[in-house]
């Protein structure tokens, strides 16, 4: 139910944050065209979605086959997983937004001698916009962030109260296990794609400086600079909620504090 309330109340709230990331990423598509690769990237959501959809819908016939329920059950749940699908979308637009700033970097390697003032605006206007989509992505998505985190204990919770039901509860702790581990994942994956972003910009930064050392146009300093600026003036990391930021130290933070928690619920549960 809150899955259901969340994704309509953030899909209302933030619809012209949204569009206005399409349409942001349409300007960014346009100049750093990159077809071949692109395309292969087009495949692999589709590819990514395909996998979802049918993990989602097998694991809703199985369990819903296997415990009797009826069969609106699986219309239920098949609403229910379209929160999960926020969250592949958002993955896959990190990955997009990753994908044309790896483009980025290699036109500014190969732009040391260009001396065209239009071209270096652009290129300017591109990292722009490709920050704009990154700041929208958290605006939009940091909702489907927080609640994947959240969720982790609810399950762990979850999971430790049907353990001490061992004898009466075995399906009800393998489903509970199966959605602990798929939320695993997906906080996994998550934090991996943020983390290989985080990367790519700080490589921007490093292939501004090596520019800036070499011969360069006064257009590409001039560029080089912005950009320079740019970073340190507005570049952050993804903080959900403004409570943690989404990296790689993350899944280690986490998994820490989940093992505290399920010690301290065991020692409630069995003590």
């Amino acid at each position: 139910m809150a899955q259901t309330v969340m994704n309509f109340v953030v899909g209302v709230s933030q619809t012209h944050k949204s569009i206005r990331f399409v349409l942001t990423f349409q300007k960014v598509h346009r100049f750093l065209k990159n077809d071949p690769h692109f395309d292969n990237l087009i495949i692999w959501n589709w590819i990514v979605v395909i996998i979802a959809a049918t993990f989602y819908n097998s694991a809703f016939v199985y369990f819903t086959n296997y415990l009797g329920l009826p069969m609106y059950f699986i219309y239920v749940s098949v609403i229910l997983s379209a929160f999960d699908f926020n969250i592949v979308y958002a993955y896959r637009l990190m990955t997009c937004l990753t994908h044309k700033l790896e483009v980025w970097n290699i036109k500014v390697l190969s732009s040391g001698e260009t001396n065209c003032d239009i071209f270096s605006k652009n290129m300017f206007q591109a990292y722009l916009d490709i920050l704009e989509c990154y700041d929208l992505v958290e605006a939009c998505f940091q909702h489907y962030f927080f609640f994947v985190f959240q969720i982790l204990f609810y399950i762990g919770e979850v999971f430790i109260h049907y353990l001490d039901l061992m004898s009466i509860a075995g399906m009800a702790i393998f489903s509970t296990v199966i959605w602990l581990m798929k939320n695993l994942a997906w906080q996994i994956m998550l934090s991996q794609q943020c983390e290989k972003f985080y990367s790519t910009v700080q490589s921007a930064q490093d292939n501004c400086m090596f520019v800036l050392k070499s011969n360069c146009t006064e257009s590409v300093q001039r560029l080089c600079k912005n950009v320079r600026r740019l970073h340190r003036s507005r570049f952050s990391k993804l903080r959900v909620c403004a409570l943690f930021r989404a990296d790689a130290a993350l899944q280690l933070s986490l998994m820490a504090l989940l093992t505290d928690y399920i010690v301290v619920v065991l020692q409630f549960a069995f003590l």
